[in-house]
């Protein structure tokens, strides 16, 4: 799964760091992640040999998160598919 991490304004987000989750309930407690990466330089990060699943996500840099739009894939990842997001951070 490739993420793409935008600002307000639509501009690129490096560094921002992206967390996914199995459930909303380990989401919202910050508890047992599946994994975490750091947005590159191109503001995208890639999770590669995930479980075919929906995904729960929280994207943070600095003061700015994803709490109030995307929080999760909107339908379950498909084997040997390459699902991809674009998410902004406010």
């Amino acid at each position: 799964m490739e993420i793409h991490v935008l600002n307000e304004n639509g501009c690129i987000v490096d560094g921002a760091k992206v967390v996914l989750y199995e459930n909303e309930h380990d989401m919202e407690a910050n508890t047992n992640p599946v994994c975490s990466e750091f947005t590159n330089k191109e503001g995208f990060v890639l999770f590669k040999n995930l479980r075919d699943r929906d995904y729960y996500f929280f994207i943070q840099k600095g003061d700015f998160n994803n709490s109030k739009g995307i929080l999760k894939t909107w339908v379950p990842l498909e084997p040997r598919m390459k699902a991809m997001l674009s998410v902004k951070i406010l």
